[in-house]
């Protein structure tokens, strides 16, 4: 579990590796290899993703779906997340 904290959806069409890591840095304000997961995998991997997002106080949970998270936090909508590659 854990909350939303910053979505890039202006991800810039790079050539290389590094032109898109030094825009995520600007961005999140982190490096690449120290945050994104998969950051070790080809540029080919990535280098067509239009979205990049970034969670903040993640924790471990089990057993919960959606609308109990939805009932704990007295929230009065839900969003669905589709992450692929």
């Amino acid at each position: 579990m854990g909350c939303l904290w910053k979505t890039w959806l202006d991800v810039p069409d790079a050539d290389d590796k590094e032109e898109l890591t030094s825009e995520f840095k600007k961005f999140f304000g982190a490096d690449w290899d120290d945050v994104l997961i998969g950051a070790r995998n080809p540029f080919v991997y990535h280098k067509d993703w239009k979205a990049y997002f970034a969670v903040s106080d993640l924790e471990a949970v089990s057993g919960l779906n959606v609308l109990d998270l939805a009932a704990q936090e007295d929230i009065d909508r839900t969003y669905n997340v589709i992450i692929g590659s």
